[in-house]
Formats: C-alpha cells, structure tokens, sequence
C-alpha cells in the first residue's frame, strides 16, 4: 500500500494537465510510495489515454465546488498522507521524497514547502505579495497566539494547495465540509492543521512553482468582467471563511478566523452593493482586524466599503483600479 496519495486537480481547463502528471512521474522518490490520483470535470481522449497508460486512477465528476473533486480523490486515497497538486502547477522532482522523509522523521500532521511564484509561460514573478521563510519553522502543539498566526501566514503557509501536504487521519471527518467549499481551500487545509492543535513545518525548501495568471488572478479584463468573476470569487471564499470560523470556535484563532469572515463580505460587499453590507459593528471591527492582522489593505478596503453605502459606483472603481494595478505590479499576464 503506498505511504503518499497525489491528487491532481483540473476544472474546465486541459492544457497543463499532462505537464502536472508528469512532473508527479518525474519524482526522484520510488513510486511503490506513492500513488496518484486525477479527477476533473471533463473528459479528453488523448489524456485519458495517457492517464491510463500510466496506471493512473482517473475520475471524472460534474460537481462544481474545487472541494467535491478533492473530497472524490480523497475517498478514492489509499495512503495516509496527502498531497495536492493543481493542474497548472508544477514540483521539483525531490518533493515527495522530501515530503516523506519529513512525516517519518519529523511526526508533522501538516507540511507547507516554500514555492516559486510563475507565470503561465513559467516565467518568475517579481513583488509577489507574499514571502518565503528564510529558514524552516518547526510547530509543535500547543499553539497559542495571533502573533504565531500571522508570522505563518507571513511566511505563505495558508496558501497554495499544491505547497501542502496533510495527514488523511486530520481530514477524513472534515470531507462533508470540504466537498461544498470552491474558494480558500488552501487556508481550508492549513486552519484543519492549526485548530487541531497538530506539530506542522513550514520549509524554507522551494520545491513548487505556483502558476499565477489571469485566469486564477480573477483581476483580468474589463470592469464588467472583474465584477462578474470577483462576485463569485469573493462569495464562495466568505463561505468558506465561515466553515473556518465555526472550526475555530474556542481556540486562539477565533479573531483572526472572524477577521477573515468580515473582511470577506466586505470585499463580496465591494464587487456588488446589493447584498453583504456590513453592519457598523463589522466596519469596526474590519478596522481592528487591520492592526491584528497587520494589514494596511484590511483598513483600505473597509473604510472604501464604507464610502460605497453612499457612492457605491465610484467605490467599486476605485476597488477595481486597486486589485487590478497590484497584480500589474507583480507582473501578472
């Protein structure tokens, strides 16, 4: 039985696919350790041709939500660790044997490896908004402040799927709420870990190259289109931020799980003034979240909500203007 189950993911979208699943053949680690898993919502002769060829698990689903297609790969696992790998991403051929080492060595629940942020050529990203830690930071239980939290996040833990690796004992009681969730999956993972009270790594390895582009960016096109996918966008990830916020109940990450939710409907608020206006209560605290989580944006983007409740067109302008010239400024194409 193999030790690591990958779950490669693909919605509506084809053209990196067989680049995904070969950089997971590629992997420097046997493969009697591991074994993969593909499941996507589509169907394609020449791929699954290939998938097959490979002896490789393949399933085909029409739900929606990101999280169904991983609750599928999930219940189809036979390891006990798992490991996530989205179609346009790529690894570093000693990542599972790095991974492996560390859940054997280390007795972590939760890993999270430094990545490489690219473009859809594979170009590097300049002034990508977040940051790798410059050596790796080892958590053991207990967990105890929002000072933790946030060097964490400060050091990307809670982003990117495919930098993550989970123990299958964490999630296995977690599948019913993964399975509606479409948004924030990857803070979904790392909250699982953090409420858990779970010793998690965060390396400062660079094992993942994390494709950012317009078509995961949600800030390309015209304002029309920007407020159409964001609107989507920004509803399912306050879902989301919802399931976090009820898994968070009693521990120390109660705050910053509540600070995700206001800041969530804030921003869906932003994209469409019709529904999710925030209480006077929740600008406050929107305002508070901005010193807890040392954010300038949280602050920005919520006294902009509050300009919205009387000039609502010009608000979402300005937002837009916001979002878009931050991706421009990375270098996003």
């Amino acid at each position: 039985m193999p030790r690591i189950s990958v779950i490669i993911t693909a919605h509506n979208r084809s053209e990196y696919l067989k680049g995904a699943i070969e950089c997971v053949l590629n992997q420097d680690l046997s493969t009697e350790y591991y074994e993969m898993i593909v499941v996507k919502n589509f169907s394609d002769e020449v791929l699954d041709g290939y998938i097959s060829q490979n002896g490789i698990k393949n399933y085909t689903v029409d739900a929606e939500p990101l999280g169904s297609k991983l609750e599928t790969g999930i219940k189809a696992s036979e390891g006990d660790i798992l490991v996530f790998l989205e179609d346009d991403d790529l690894w570093e051929p000693e990542r599972l044997r790095i991974i492996l080492d560390t859940f054997n060595n280390e007795e972590v629940d939760f890993y999270h490896n430094s990545f490489l942020p690219v473009d859809k050529d594979g170009r590097k990203l300049s002034n990508f908004w977040r940051s790798n830690p410059e050596q790796p930071i080892m958590v053991k239980e207990p967990f105890s402040t929002v000072g933790d939290y946030n060097e964490w996040i400060g050091n990307s833990a809670d982003i990117n799927t495919s930098s993550m690796a989970i123990r299958k004992s964490l999630i296995d009681n977690k599948l019913n709420l993964l399975k509606t969730m479409n948004m924030v999956i990857d803070h979904f993972l790392f909250y699982t870990a953090i409420t858990g009270n779970k010793p998690i790594l965060i390396d400062s390895k660079i094992l993942t190259k994390y494709r950012i582009h317009n078509s995961s960016s949600h800030t390309s096109g015209t304002y029309e289109e920007f407020l159409s996918s964001n609107g989507w966008r920004t509803k399912n990830a306050l879902l989301g931020f919802k399931i976090m916020e009820d898994l968070s109940q009693n521990t120390p990450f109660k705050t910053i799980a509540s600070c995700n939710v206001v800041n969530s409907r804030i921003n869906a608020y932003l994209v469409d003034a019709r529904e999710n206006r925030p209480t006077l209560g929740e600008f406050y605290f929107s305002i508070r979240c901005s010193y807890v989580m040392k954010t300038r944006y949280t602050a920005l983007y919520s006294l902009l909500a509050f300009v919205a409740i009387l000039l609502p067109k010009w608000a979402r302008h300005r937002y837009f203007r916001l979002k878009t010239s931050a991706v421009k400024k990375v270098g996003i194409n």
